[in-house]
This record gives structure tokens, C-alpha cells and sequence, in this order.
């Protein structure tokens, strides 16, 4: 018995749940699928509503919104079956066998995680190939890679979890807005001694915003990582994140405060230059370190520590 859970903002995910049911129907095995909308605007909701008519599928839309993590745990504990499977609403399936995959795990202690990957071909749309050429050399890792550090290598994209231990950690609903839910729910996992395990079974990741959105929801991602390390949840182990190891050592010898002015004075020039044809995912990253050290220095009062 199978539920596979799908938190939706802003996609379409028809396609998405007539790849899932199609696997699925191939296996003898009793499953729901639930598609919770998370209160997109209406012509989302109208391109979903047809899978209310769906037989397996659960379509909910939810009157407002409420939030990456929070929808996650509603989806859980709404969920009849042990054997969770939760994928993001802008991915589809690059194998036919991808569930089968997944049932060789089920009701196992640990969380199996599948790993995400992006389509070979460059985007012809420049805005995007930021979004793509990041995705491509910082996202896509094969498994033995992932269980370097398997806790830290966690994303929410394609796990498979059993319901049991999801509610004994769940998504902290302490964080809003955008990013890094996935990094305090795999510290997490670890505190309480639930093993991951990735293996190779990605999906591809499709929903590839705009190098302006991107660079704004990334923003709102490293002021929830900041938060997440001054709080002190992250003590054990934020040396497995690049961002704040480099952040760390800076700050150390004070020349965050430098990396702040820079920030001022160039971080407008370089949001620009990320957004054309030609990105440099290396300059994209010292962009994130150059805002971390400005929020740090001129921003403690506006995040929550």
C-alpha cells in the first residue's frame, strides 16, 4: 500500500499523476494519490480540478495558503497507508520503472531518497539557464555521491519515507517563506537516529523559474539558513553546507564585514549579470555569500534569530 504525496503551487501536475498512475497500475498494489493545492491562482486550479473526476486520486484546494512545510505534514497525516512518497509538483518521471524502485523499499526504517536531475539540452530562453546550468552542477549527484553526507544531500523533491517515522520528525512549520525546510528536516532525522539512504532513482526537475525568481527565492533561502545556524539548530552540522563554512570562516577574521560593502555597492550589477544567457554558477555563489555577510551585518534586527 502506497500514498504518494503532492504539495501544488502554481503547476500543472496532470501529467505528473497520469505517469504515477500509469507505473502504479502496472503493479498490483493499492495506492492514493493526493494533490493537495496550496491556493494557486485560478487557472492552476482549474487545469487541476479534472483530477478530482481521477479514480486513486485525492485533489484537495486549500482556501489559503499555507506554506511549503505545513502542507507537507497535512499531506502525511491525511495519508491512509504506511509508505509515503513524496515528489514536488514541477517534476515527471524518467523511468518507467521509477515506482518499482521505490516498493523494493517499503516499510524499511531509513528514508530513501532518488535524487533529482535536469533535461541535457541547454534552455533557449536565457532567463532559465541559470536556473538550469545550477541544477545541472550543484543538484544533479549520483547516490554514491549523496550518501557522502547523506543527511545534508536530503531534498524533499523524491523521497520515499514511512509514515511512522515522518511523524516523529516532520517539516518544522518555523519556517516560512522560501528554502531550507529540507536541510532542518534531515538534521532532524539525524537526531533521532532514522538513517538515509539515497539510491539512484531522480526525477527531473522541470519547473525552472527565471533567473530574477530564482535569485529572489534564493535570497529567501539563505536568510532561513542564517536563521537556522544563529538559532543553533544546525550545530552539529552546518559544516556540510559550503555556504556557511565559507561564511564562517570569513566572518572569523572579520572580513564579513567587508563582503557586506560589496554587497552594497556591486550586489545590484551582479543580479543583473547572472540573468543573461551566460551565467556563472560560480559567481552565483559568491552572490549568496556576499548576501549572507550583508544580512549578517545589517540585517540581524529583521530576521527572526
Amino acid at each position: 500500500m502506497l500514498s504518494v504525496l503532492i504539495p501544488v503551487y502554481q503547476y500543472d501536475v496532470t501529467d505528473l499523476v497520469s505517469s504515477l498512475i500509469n507505473q502504479l497500475a502496472a503493479h498490483d498494489i493499492v495506492y492514493e494519490i493526493l494533490v493537495f493545492d496550496d491556493c494557486s491562482v485560478p487557472a492552476f486550479k482549474a487545469t487541476n480540478s479534472g483530477l478530482k473526476n481521477v479514480m486513486h486520486v485525492k485533489y484537495v484546494e486549500l482556501e489559503q495558503n499555507i506554506g511549503r512545510s505545513k502542507i507537507r505534514n497535512l499531506l502525511a497525516s491525511t495519508a491512509r497507508f504506511e509508505n509515503l512518497l513524496f515528489l514536488d509538483c514541477d517534476v515527471s518521471l524518467p523511468e518507467t520503472n521509477f515506482i518499482e524502485r521505490y516498493l523494493n523499499f517499503s516499510a524499511k526504517s531509513y528514508v530513501t531518497v532518488g535524487g533529482i536531475c535536469y533535461r541535457s539540452q541547454k534552455p533557449t530562453y536565457a532567463p532559465k539557464v541559470l536556473r538550469w546550468k545550477y541544477g545541472h552542477q550543484r543538484e544533479t549527484q549520483i547516490a554514491s555521491q549523496r550518501n557522502k553526507q547523506p543527511y545534508s544531500s536530503f531534498k524533499t523533491a523524491n523521497f520515499f519515507i514511512t509514515r511512522t517515522n515522518f511523524l516523529r520528525v516532520k517539516f518544522s512549520e518555523e519556517i516560512h517563506g522560501y528554502g531550507h525546510e529540507d536541510t532542518l528536516f534531515g538534521y532532524e532525522l539525524e537526531q533521532v537516529n532514522i538513517p538515509i539512504f539515497h539510491i539512484d532513482n531522480p526525477v527531473y526537475h522541470d519547473g525552472l523559474e527565471d533567473a530574477s525568481v530564482f535569485i529572489s527565492k534564493s535570497e529567501e533561502a539563505v536568510k532561513n539558513l542564517y536563521m537556522l545556524f544563529q538559532s543553533g539548530l544546525l550545530a552539529n552540522t552546518w559544516k556540510q553546507n559550503p555556504l556557511l563554512r565559507f561564511f564562517v570562516a570569513f566572518r572569523t577574521f572579520r572580513i564579513h564585514y567587508l563582503l557586506a560593502i560589496v554587497y552594497l555597492l556591486f550586489g545590484a550589477l551582479i543580479r543583473i549579470s547572472m540573468q543573461g544567457r551566460f551565467p556563472f554558477v560560480f559567481l552565483f555563489n559568491t552572490y549568496k555569500l556576499l548576501y549572507i555577510s550583508y544580512i549578517s551585518v545589517f540585517c540581524k534586527k529583521a530576521i527572526k534569530e
